[in-house]
């Protein structure tokens, strides 16, 4: 679907999904939940992508990515969830890149928004290096209490 020169994004298949959630469960602290059922689900959604990261270099899955609302009659576009196999490899910043070039370009989103715990801190810096804003601040009460940051940036 879309790439650089070390990563490539493409549609998740049936047989990612039982690597994607064993990637997802390695960062429960900070990324929801889904079981095989719930993954299938947004695979087959119109208005989800859910996306399958691999590095170029030997093929292999290194994380996912879902967005919700590709539809959306607004063109706001939730940029609901990231994952990788491993942090602190470099991925992040080009993943997130390849996300709002999608985003704004494929998709034509006027604003792309997320939530994210207050406590990721490596996530927050990421993200406003990207461009993202802190909209708002949210306790989450099913979360143990834990609260978010509301995140967007605009075309």
């Amino acid at each position: 679907m879309i790439e650089n020169e070390s990563i490539q994004l493409l549609e998740t298949k049936a047989q990612d999904l039982p690597q994607i959630i064993e990637i997802e469960k390695k960062y429960v602290q900070f990324v929801g939940q889904y079981n095989l059922a719930q993954h299938k689900k947004v695979t087959t959604n119109q208005n989800e992508k859910h996306l399958s990261v691999f590095n170029k270099s030997d093929n292999a899955l290194i994380g996912y990515v879902i967005l919700a609302g590709i539809l959306n009659k607004n063109r706001v576009i939730e940029f609901r969830r990231i994952a990788l196999l491993k942090r602190g490899l470099g991925y992040g910043k080009p993943i997130v890149k390849l996300i709002k070039e999608i985003c704004f370009k494929q998709y034509k989103a006027n604003k792309v928004w997320l939530d994210v715990y207050t406590d990721n801190e490596r996530a927050i810096r990421l993200y406003v290096k990207e461009g993202f804003v802190k909209e708002k601040r949210v306790k989450q009460p099913n979360k143990n209490g834990r609260s978010v940051y509301m995140m967007s940036i605009t075309k």
